[in-house]
């Protein structure tokens, strides 16, 4: 488990937490705007460890099912694929 900008990243995703972070700073990624961004990679990869799937499964028809699921489960922000943008670029 990492944690970085306060948030834990447990899952398949965290071996990538700290190089999500530092090309976030690159990209120009305020403190606030990064904490969100990785809020969002750390809900993904919960979600993706609760199917069972890992980070090779993670194809853009997946990130669309991922939304669909943020979205039904009463998510208000980071519920399109901009968001998961600078995650998945």
């Amino acid at each position: 488990m990492d944690v970085l900008h306060g948030v834990r990243m447990m899952g398949p995703l965290a071996p990538h937490a700290a190089g999500l972070a530092g090309e976030l700073a690159r990209l120009g990624f305020t403190e606030m705007s990064a904490r969100g961004q990785l809020g969002l990679a750390a809900h993904l990869s919960r979600w993706l460890a609760a199917a069972g799937l890992g980070t090779m499964a993670l194809t853009v028809p997946v990130a669309e099912e991922y939304l669909a699921a943020r979205r039904a489960a009463g998510y208000t922000a980071y519920l399109t694929p901009k968001a998961l943008a600078p995650l998945l670029g």
